[in-house]
C-alpha cells in the first residue's frame, strides 16, 4: 500500500525537517510537511524564509522530504476551509489542516496514497520505529484515532454550535493531533466538500463521516497519549516506546528528547511508573 506520513506546521522548525528526513531515509514511506504560511527555514535563523511563488500548490524537495504549500485562495475556492473552529487558538482558515486535506483529496489523485498518517508538529514521536509500528497496526483500518466517542447532547458546549448545522447526527469525535486516514476516509471528506463547500471541525468530521459510511475504525493504545493537556517526560517515553505524545510544545528540543531516550536506555535508567490512568485504561 502506498503510505504517506504528513506533518502539519505553520512553518517547520529544523527539528521537524530533520525527523521527517530520518523517516523518509529509513522507511519506504513518502514524507510530507504541509506548511501553512508557504515559507520554511532550514537554518537557525528563523527570519530567513524564502517565499514560495503563488501557484496552486508548490512541492519543494529538501533531500527526501516534500515541503508542500497550498495557496490560501485556491484552498478556499475548492471548499477546504473551517477544519478548525473559529473559537480555537488557530485564528485562520484555511490553515494546515485544511491544506493537508486539500492536497491529499484534490492534488493527490492521479496516483493516490492508500493511507496517510498525519501528525501535528507538537506531537512528540520517540523514534522512527514508533512510526513504523503505528503504520503496521493501522493499514487494515480506515480511520485510526485515540478514541471514538458518541456525542449524546446534554447541552451544546465546546465547538458543537459550529458542527450541528453542517452535518446530520449521530456525531462521533476524538482528538486527532495524530490520525490515520485511508483513501476511503479521504474520499468521504472530498465528497462532503463537493456537496457543502466547506469542511467541519476535524475532531468531529473524521469520526462522524467514518461511522456514517460504515468504515473500519480502530482506537490504538499507541494514540492514548494524544490528549489536550498531557504532561510527558522521560519516564512515560520509556514506558511507552511505541506511543506518540501530545502536547510536547518545545519542538526545538524534540531531537534532544530522542537523544535522552537513547542515553537513558544505554545507562540502564529504570523509569518510574508514572503513567496516568487514561493511558492505563
Amino acid at each position: 500500500m502506498r503510505t504517506a506520513i504528513a506533518f502539519l506546521t505553520t512553518s517547520p522548525k529544523k527539528e521537524t525537517i530533520n525527523f521527517a528526513e530520518k523517516i523518509a531515509n529509513e522507511t519506504n514511506f513518502d514524507v510530507f510537511i504541509i506548511c501553512d504560511d508557504g515559507r520554511y527555514s532550514s537554518s537557525n535563523d528563523d527570519s530567513a524564509y524564502p517565499m514560495y511563488p503563488p501557484q496552486v500548490t508548490i512541492i519543494h524537495k529538501k533531500e527526501s522530504v516534500n515541503l508542500v504549500y497550498v495557496n490560501d485562495n485556491n484552498c478556499s475556492a475548492l471548499g477546504y476551509i473551517n477544519a478548525t473552529p473559529k473559537g480555537s487558538h488557530i485564528q485562520k482558515t484555511p490553515n494546515s489542516w485544511d491544506k493537508v486535506l486539500c492536497y491529499f483529496c484534490e492534488y493527490d489523485i492521479k496516483n493516490p496514497y492508500d493511507f496517510v498518517l498525519i501528525f501535528e508538529d507538537d506531537v512528540f514521536i520517540p523514534s522512527v520505529e514508533a512510526v513504523v509500528n503505528l503504520v503496521t497496526k493501522s493499514l487494515k483500518y480506515d480511520l485510526v484515532v485515540p478514541h471514538n466517542h458518541l456525542q449524546e447532547f446534554q447541552a451544546i458546549g465546546w465547538h458543537w454550535a459550529e458542527v450541528v448545522d453542517k452535518i446530520q447526527p449521530p456525531y462521533y469525535y476524538s482528538m486527532t493531533c495524530a490520525v490515520g486516514l485511508s483513501r476511503k476516509v479521504l474520499d468521504t471528506v472530498r465528497a462532503y466538500v463537493k456537496e457543502n463547500k466547506t469542511l467541519i471541525f476535524h475532531e468531529v468530521m473524521f469520526n462522524t463521516l467514518a461511522m456514517q459510511n460504515s468504515l473500519k475504525i480502530v482506537t490504538l493504545m499507541e494514540l492514548k497519549s494524544i490528549v489536550w493537556q498531557g504532561k510527558w517526560g522521560i519516564d512515560e517515553w520509556l514506558l511507552l516506546p511505541n506511543n506518540v505524545f501530545h502536547p510536547v510544545k518545545d519542538i526545538e528540543n524534540h531531537d534532544k528528547h530522542r537523544e535522552l531516550i537513547a542515553s537513558s536506555k544505554d545507562s540502564g535508567y529504570q523509569p518510574a511508573d508514572s503513567l496516568p490512568d487514561f493511558v492505563r485504561g
